[in-house]
């Protein structure tokens, strides 16, 4: 009975609590709840709290629990989250290895417009934005215009006038447009 209202109190998608109290509070309860493994929904919401929280070990236990959530019917934002962390925790490198992992297989009608923003932003840090602007136009040939496209036209420009290519970012959102 406990597992099923907790269930129905906080789904997966529910916002993480801003009270440090209650945030407290949530997580010592699906961390009773969840044990060693759980549901993936319930595991993404806690690592939410988790890196919302931010004390020293949580970005450790958020990553081991986000990385679980993991799989072809993870929402986007999971797989993002899950490459944040892991940026964080073992370094650009394996972020960006979970985020390229995440476009293999996620689904293509989640928002894979968020994934590849995350991974080329991930990938520019590095000073890498050749790569990075590769990653985004190669996002903008594979996803319908209908789905906020012109998100990745705008990152993949702003890349390309930081690499000094001014020109090629102009008319690129020309493109998009």
């Amino acid at each position: 009975a406990f597992e099923h209202h907790i269930r129905t109190e906080i789904p997966p998608v529910s916002p993480v609590p801003v009270d440090p109290r209650e945030l407290d509070e949530r997580i010592a309860v699906l961390s009773a709840l969840l044990g060693e493994e759980g549901a993936k929904g319930r595991e993404y919401h806690l690592a939410r709290c988790l890196t919302t929280r931010g004390r020293v070990a949580d970005a450790e236990r958020a990553l081991a629990l986000v990385r679980r959530a993991l799989g072809p019917q993870a929402p986007a934002e999971a797989w993002v989250l899950a490459g944040r962390i892991a940026s964080q925790v073992e370094g650009s490198d394996s972020g960006i290895t979970v985020l390229r992992q995440g476009l293999r297989v996620a689904q293509p009608a989640g928002n894979l417009v968020s994934l590849y923003q995350a991974c080329a932003e991930l990938i520019a840090r590095e000073d890498r934005f050749g790569e990075a602007i590769d990653l985004l136009q190669e996002g903008i040939a594979k996803i319908p215009t209908q789905l906020n496209l012109f998100a990745l036209y705008q990152s993949c420009a702003e890349l390309m006038a930081r690499a000094n290519r001014t020109d090629d970012a102009i008319e690129l959102l020309q493109e998009g447009i």
